[in-house]
């Protein structure tokens, strides 16, 4: 069983639509074994770090059970293999026209570099929570994205899943409470859907 879906799920090639930068290194610049933080200057609270693990694991599970084609798009593979071109933001093989920046407090500058450039060229930026004010883990004070125009922002995933919901297809079961997640591949002209039941 395991072969045969491993097999069906590589068949053709993912579609990218949203990429959410990771929240890694935000999370580097909180987290210090609870001790004061080289960076950030500040001592986390367990609470404060069990929210923001709270608050990504809630973002995932609620982007893949609501019809949103989204990948993690990692600062270190952006920073190596991310390009801006034709207003799609591309990392290796992959192309996205809308990138989401998630409760980030630090970010790096190429990244940013690279999502100025995206906007300039029209692609679409959203802004989950507060946007992040540390550059290469050096405190800022301001919002760092705020010299770029048009960036969207919003304070619940539900206006996020709004915004990113895919329109390439529709989930309809005759149990409104199930949770669905799926992921799309494409072979040419055609497209391989596999759903998972996530309520077991």
């Amino acid at each position: 069983y395991v072969a045969a879906v491993s097999r069906f799920i590589s068949i053709g090639k993912p579609e990218g639509e949203t990429v959410v930068i990771h929240p890694l290194d935000s999370a580097y610049c909180e987290y210090t074994c609870f001790a004061d933080s080289k960076i950030t200057g500040l001592q986390p609270s367990r609470a404060d770090l069990a929210k923001r693990d709270a608050n990504f694991l809630a973002m995932t599970t609620g982007l893949s059970l609501s019809g949103c084609i989204f990948d993690y798009g990692d600062e270190r593979s952006i920073e190596r293999d991310g390009s801006v071109d034709s207003g799609l933001f591309r990392i290796g093989k992959m192309a996205y026209d809308t990138v989401v920046l998630p409760e980030l407090i630090e970010i790096q500058k190429s990244t940013l570099d690279m999502i100025r450039a995206f906007a300039e060229q029209g692609g679409r930026v959203i802004v989950l929570g507060n946007a992040p004010t540390m550059l290469d883990g050096v405190e800022c004070s301001r919002n760092l994205l705020a010299d770029i125009e048009n960036v969207i922002y919003v304070d619940e995933l539900c206006q996020l899943v709004g915004l990113i919901k895919t329109e390439k297809y529709s989930i309809f079961c005759e149990e409104e409470s199930r949770n669905i997640m799926v992921r799309r591949r494409v072979d040419g002209n055609d497209a391989y859907y596999y759903l998972f039941n996530a309520d077991g």
